[in-house]
């Protein structure tokens, strides 16, 4: 694997998932074959969406526990 390609790869795609969603998606449907370039633009998209979805859970979470701070019994 080259990782000088893989690491623009990835960079690139969290950069694309983040800012541009819809264009990641028409680059990766536009291409053919598993380049390492291309695994890290998949590898970066993905590592953007798994933060934004940890970042909504702990939101929840904190979320959840202020509301149990203000009204302990709620909940139960």
């Amino acid at each position: 694997m080259d990782e000088e390609k893989f690491t623009k790869g990835f960079n690139s795609g969290y950069l694309l998932e983040k800012n541009d969603p819809e264009r990641f998606k028409l680059i990766v449907e536009g291409t053919s074959g598993n380049s390492d370039y291309i695994e890290g633009l998949k590898e970066g998209s993905r590592e953007y969406k798994m933060e934004i979805y940890q970042q909504r859970m702990k939101d929840h979470a904190d979320k959840k526990r202020k509301e149990q701070e203000k009204d302990p019994d709620r909940g139960r």
